[in-house]
């Protein structure tokens, strides 16, 4: 008889989808940068950094030369990572330990970009916890053979002959017949549960409701306070915004590459911040109402979804994490037991 497969926790799901999917956004990333190595555009960055404030005396090539053998290490790093995602979704324990350490060095990535990267890093750190949590611990036990079941004890045969040592007595006991057998209360073969109705089973909240809503309210609101502070400090002074602008080199780089001014740049930063303001907030909307069972809301919450995940994959590389993000509350809010407690609001 062949035995059922374990069911997959959901955690350990969770944790190999967001770091396989992670890992693989940043292989095409590490790609993409590796074949257009040798451009102009990278060359005058690298040389402008050396002739920064650091003054290192090492020649522009032998940077490059750096350069290239570290994106090539991290991209065998992150196709490493993928494959460890895999197995460790079938239960193997060395890649769960493994994709613990990737996920510790994705968290170590994510932070050492500034504050847009906090979001992911916590997402990271969350995984790392997810493959470690009590569910996960007794399922990869099962997976590897550490878990058997208890023996059950022998039935005693009440025709079984006495043992050799037995007294006349206890003989003689055994066989006396017995009196009346007293009175014992009537048991029931099988516990009775109480029926609780739809009404009762409807009404508790399937954890997978309750991830994705904190995952929307929690991405949403970190999008929409640092897209809605550029916004505002646009609004309060737009002289001292083109001021911080230029004084960032990442931004005067990108006023180069798109041959315009800062203060054009400035000009649609703000509008593009003002609307993913109105979308973040948009986005957390959805959330509260996933959790207030409001009718339509899942519909609500996959159309901004969507939006999040197009728009997330457009902003390379760091609105990846953002769109994984959006295809797992997808998942989540897909799954059997959410579409049925949401429709019996």
């Amino acid at each position: 008889m062949n035995d059922k497969p374990l069911p997959r926790p959901p955690k350990v799901t969770v944790a190999c989808l967001f770091i396989g999917l992670t890992c693989g956004f940043l292989l095409l990333q590490f790609i993409s940068t590796l074949s257009q190595w040798g451009s102009i555009e990278l060359q005058e960055q690298v040389a402008e950094a050396l002739d920064g404030p650091v003054g290192v005396d090492l020649s522009v090539d032998t940077v490059l030369s750096w350069l290239r053998v570290l994106l090539n290490v991290l991209a065998a790093g992150a196709a490493a990572g993928i494959v460890l995602a895999v197995y460790a979704a079938r239960g193997h324990q060395a890649s769960r330990v493994l994709l613990t350490v990737t996920a510790a060095l994705l968290a170590l990535v994510f932070v050492s970009v500034g504050l847009l990267g906090l979001l992911p890093a916590a997402f990271a750190i969350g995984c790392a916890f997810y493959l470690w949590s009590p569910e996960a611990r007794t399922w990869y036990a099962a997976k590897n053979g550490r878990v058997t079941a208890a023996p059950t004890p022998p039935r005693p045969d009440p025709f079984a002959a006495p043992p050799a040592g037995a007294t006349a007595d206890s003989q003689r006991t055994a066989v006396t017949p017995a009196g009346p057998p007293a009175p014992q209360q009537a048991q029931q073969p099988y516990p009775v549960q109480p029926w609780r109705g739809p009404a009762a089973t409807a009404a508790r909240r399937p954890a997978s409701v309750l991830t994705a809503a904190i995952v929307m309210l929690s991405s949403a609101g970190v999008v929409a306070a640092v897209a809605g502070l550029n916004a505002l400090l646009y609004l309060v002074s737009p002289d001292e915004y083109v001021r911080l602008l230029q004084d960032q080199p990442l931004m005067a780089d990108s006023v180069r590459e798109l041959n315009t001014d800062a203060e054009t740049l400035a000009r649609w930063m703000f509008i593009g911040c003002s609307i993913l303001t109105v979308v973040s907030l948009l986005g957390a909307l959805a959330g509260g109402l996933l959790l207030a069972r409001v009718k339509g809301s899942r519909v609500f919450a996959l159309v901004m979804c969507a939006v999040t995940f197009v728009v997330g994959l457009a902003a390379v590389p760091m609105g990846w994490p953002w769109a994984a993000a959006a295809a797992l509350v997808v998942w989540w809010i897909t799954r059997q037991d959410a579409r049925a407690w949401l429709s019996s609001r």
